[in-house]
């Protein structure tokens, strides 16, 4: 929201580094809009999601800029924007992983852990509705 991940673009502002291309793709400034948003990385991820998950279309999130992406999050359903916010989450963890030369976590293996998060997440929320009898 306030542009504070650790991008290239933000490491190059602040001189850490003196490239500000995305170190995944090659294409473009690596700015928080293209790590979450438009890196091809970042795209597979939320195409595979979507054989699971409603996520919002591809051509709106390729339209919305940094300045209003949460204005475009608070549109959605409270499902789909959790889902959504999760994601994007595991997007930027999963690229941390891969541009600091971690374990390289494959695209099932993203959509195994969402799936069981989300999951686990719900069991909790409907578990807290039921009163504690204790």
């Amino acid at each position: 929201m306030h542009n504070g991940l650790a991008t290239q673009l933000n490491k190059h502002h602040t001189n850490i580094v003196v490239h500000n291309s995305c170190e995944i793709c090659g294409n473009g400034v690596d700015s928080v809009n293209h790590a979450l948003l438009q890196c091809p990385h970042a795209r597979q991820l939320r195409s595979a999601m979507r054989q699971i998950w409603v996520l919002p279309d591809e051509e709106q999130l390729l339209s919305v800029g940094p300045q209003n992406l949460l204005v475009s999050l608070m549109d959605l359903e409270g499902g789909m924007q959790a889902r959504f916010l999760l994601l994007l989450w595991r997007t930027w963890h999963v690229r941390n992983n891969i541009t600091h030369d971690s374990e390289r976590v494959p695209f099932d293996g993203s959509i195994r852990f969402l799936s069981h998060y989300w999951k686990e997440l719900c069991m909790i929320r409907h578990s807290s509705d039921v009163a504690d009898l204790h």
